[in-house]
């Protein structure tokens, strides 16, 4: 059961393939923000996108390939919904849209503003799983059927939906220094994975890291196309 008072956050590439965000401090969808970052990306190529968002500094950065790339303020917390979060899709109140195409690798979801020098250190390795503040993590490699494993001892699993596939990385291009598996996404009917929301003890996340690399391979519709969503919108 979906409604539309339940929005908290959102990663997506608009129609230019700009990297962009969007933000709710209370589920309503209003005082948030939908911000382009401006930073594109190419297709056809593995890219590592990190958000740190710091209540300290009331600003959210975003990092492309470990180098800070844009900086916004930002003072309106982010809602903790109880929606599941999704990976390659948009959650509406009639359903999932929007679908990403391309591969996604080492999805990461911390409860800390991670600082640019932990992000560039950290980016093109892979996690143990229980490092302090990380909520979510999610590389491709711990799949049991159609559930997608967590990699922390937080449990938040996910189902696997539509055509989705773990995609074997041995032979093609892949992000440097990280396990040899992706999923793999088409923006065709219904592709997503459908993972637990993240066990973050606040009824508005102040910090916050969204890791993920990502492969795009182009919006077939002109529209934009969802990476990480947890929320729905009408």
């Amino acid at each position: 059961d979906h409604n539309n008072n339940d929005r908290s956050y959102q990663l997506y590439l608009n129609s230019a393939g700009q990297i962009a965000i969007s933000l709710d401090p209370d589920g309503t969808g209003g005082g948030g923000i939908d911000h382009n970052t401006g930073i594109t990306l190419t297709a056809g190529t593995w890219s590592h996108i990190a958000v740190s968002f710091n209540d300290a500094t009331d600003t959210i950065e975003t990092y492309l390939n470990g180098t800070l790339s844009n900086t916004i303020g930002y003072t309106g917390g982010i809602h903790e919904g109880v929606a599941p979060l999704l990976l390659g899709a948009q959650q509406s109140v009639s359903g999932q849209q929007l679908f990403f195409n391309g591969g996604m690798d080492e999805i990461r979801i911390w409860n800390t503003a991670r600082s640019g020098q932990e992000i560039l250190d950290n980016y093109e390795q892979q996690l143990v799983g229980n490092e302090t503040g990380l909520q979510g993590y999610w590389n491709m490699a711990n799949v049991s059927g159609t559930t997608l494993q967590d990699g922390t001892v937080n449990a938040n699993d996910g189902a696997i939906f539509g055509s989705v596939q773990i995609h074997d990385l041995s032979a093609t291009p892949m992000p440097p220094n990280v396990n040899g598996y992706s999923l793999s996404f088409n923006s065709a009917g219904i592709n997503h994975s459908d993972v637990a929301s993240t066990p973050i003890p606040t009824t508005q996340v102040d910090n916050m890291t969204i890791e993920a690399w990502v492969k795009w391979n182009g919006i077939d519709t002109g529209a934009n196309i969802h990476i990480l969503d947890m929320g729905t919108i009408a």
